[in-house]
């Protein structure tokens, strides 16, 4: 049976940048696969920006209002019926190949989900040559895994999601608007018992400056401390939540300091934390909801993290490694051997 797969391209103020997107998305793959083009109601007509010679192969979905990227992927995923569906930035650079990896990779393993090597041109040797996990506090920890099929999650940037009629839930959440929503698709997939992976040999090249470098300071780093918080209190169960606690409460005390070192806005992330306490009844009614899933298990998610806390870079940081991982395993927290301190 020949595979269905349908590419899409989220886009918003993309600029050239789109251009030579689509370029290279057209050299990469068959003429014959469909390519969507989900308008986040852009400020500049995306017809302006699309080589002519692609029109006719483009679909445009244009989006009265700017959903935001989990809003685009969830128009996306409702709007055609193809088996397989890749979402994709509008600032990459597509490799040949690429595609036939992923789709050659899902059928091999099974999974659900599957990543591509999105390669940057700031990143270290150990980060090109490793892939990044999340700690149980759900920051990000580059040059983690060495095994280059291991994922805690699909990578936003391009990857490949699998249709299922018997997945019991829509997989995409479009209230996070911004960042993280990757992480709840793949922490939703493992915890139904589903596969998600990378692919090494389907490579991409992040190749400008996206949309979101343009946006509100403020209002980035809000999404991302709300939606970090949002997905820890939807996949972490009670006894779990008291067990992170000390790190929880000694990551809120160093907030300040954190901010300062990474030059986020304080006020936008203490405004964050304070958004789950005031929507406390929608988390515990989406978190009951996750439950009572067929064969839902949050517990799949943790051996795919990491003990890792602090960067290397951090003053003592190896010590304060070594007892969150002695802490997280004593407390049955089973954090990847790999991926530990």
């Amino acid at each position: 049976m020949e595979q269905t797969v349908r590419i899409v391209i989220v886009e918003y103020d993309g600029g050239d940048v789109l251009s030579r997107c689509l370029a290279s998305l057209s050299n990469s793959v068959d003429h014959g696969i469909p390519i969507t083009l989900i308008d986040n109601a852009s400020p500049a007509p995306v017809t302006d920006l699309i080589p002519n010679n692609l029109l006719e192969r483009i679909e445009i979905i244009k989006l009265g209002t700017n959903a935001g990227y989990a809003g685009a992927i969830a128009e996306a995923w409702k709007s055609g019926d193809e088996e397989f569906l890749v979402i994709a930035n509008n600032d990459l650079e597509f490799i040949p190949g690429w595609l036939d990896a992923l789709l050659k990779t899902s059928t091999e393993t099974g999974a659900h989900a599957v990543s591509a090597v999105i390669e940057h041109e700031d990143e270290s040797g150990i980060q090109k040559s490793t892939n990044a996990s999340l700690n149980p506090l759900l920051y990000p920890v580059d040059g983690v895994y060495t095994d280059r099929t291991k994922a805690v999650y699909p990578s936003g940037a391009c990857f490949l999601l699998k249709r299922d009629s018997e997945l019991p839930i829509e997989i995409i959440d479009k209230n996070y608007f911004l960042y993280y929503e990757d992480v709840y698709i793949g922490f939703l997939l493992r915890a139904l018992g589903k596969k998600v992976v990378q692919c090494p040999d389907a490579v991409v090249r992040h190749t400008g400056s996206h949309a979101v470098g343009k946006s509100n300071p403020n209002r980035i780093a809000y999404l991302q401390e709300r939606n970090r918080l949002l997905t820890m209190r939807l996949f972490c169960d009670g006894p779990k939540m008291i067990l992170l606690f000390p790190y929880n409460f000694l990551d809120s005390l160093t907030k300040p300091v954190s901010c300062l070192l990474r030059k986020k806005p304080f006020w936008a992330t203490a405004l964050a934390h304070c958004w789950p306490i005031i929507n406390w009844l929608a988390i515990w009614k989406k978190y009951i909801a996750l439950r009572k899933l067929p064969d839902f298990k949050a517990e799949r998610i943790y051996p795919y993290l990491t003990s890792i806390i602090l960067p290397e870079k951090f003053p003592a940081s190896a010590f304060h490694n070594r007892i969150a991982r002695w802490w997280f395993r004593t407390m049955g927290i089973p954090v990847d051997e790999e991926a530990g301190a």
